[in-house]
This record gives C-alpha cells, sequence and structure tokens, in this order.
C-alpha cells in the first residue's frame, strides 16, 4: 500500500491519501507485532506517500478553486448574458447557486 500510494499520487489524487494512511497505520502495526525491514520500508513509503499526496492535493484543488472563482467571475460579468429579460432570472439563479457552493467550500 506505501508503494501503491506514492505512484497513484500523481494519477489519483486523493485516494492515495487514503493508502498512505492505511499503509502507514498497518506499518506500524507490523513493526509493533513483529519488528522487522519489510515493515519499516512499508512505513517509509507510506509517509513519502502521504507527503507527496498533500502537495499535490494542495496543487490539484488550488487550481479548481482558482478555475471555480474564474467561472463565477464570468458567470457575474453582465456582458456574460444578453440584456433580455428571460436571461435574468437564469443568471440570479445561477449567480446564487454559486454562492451559495462558495459558502459551502467556506471561500
Amino acid at each position: 500500500l506505501g508503494i501503491l500510494s506514492t505512484t497513484c499520487c500523481c494519477c489519483i489524487p486523493v485516494i492515495n491519501l487514503i493508502f498512505a494512511i492505511v499503509a502507514l497505520v498497518l506499518g506500524i502495526i507490523a513493526q509493533k507485532n513483529n519488528p522487522n525491514g519489510m515493515a519499516l520500508a512499508g512505513i517509509i513509503t507510506a509517509a513519502f506517500g502521504l507527503i507527496f499526496g498533500v502537495i499535490i492535493n494542495i496543487s490539484f484543488f488550488s487550481g479548481f478553486i482558482e478555475a471555480f472563482n474564474s467561472a463565477l467571475d464570468e458567470i457575474t460579468d453582465s456582458s456574460f448574458f444578453e440584456d433580455s429579460s428571460s436571461f435574468d432570472n437564469n443568471n440570479n439563479a445561477i449567480i446564487g447557486a454559486f454562492n451559495l457552493i462558495k459558502r459551502i467550500l467556506g471561500l
């Protein structure tokens, strides 16, 4: 699991953290019960997977938040929709939905 978490950190951003945490817990349990080199190797690879995973996840989600904010700015821009009254209700609904998501995410 430690090796899997290290190799999956670029491909699957969130899953590798789960692999790394499970590998770390299992490595610590194995090290306490029967100290050997394999348990230590599992702990070390899980730690690398956890560190790389945190870095990759932060960069991935910061890019997602920037894209979300730019989409929100584009939607709230007055030139995005035509100046027709039929678009006003849709515009207000979309802005309200984005503001709700933004409040939920804490942005």
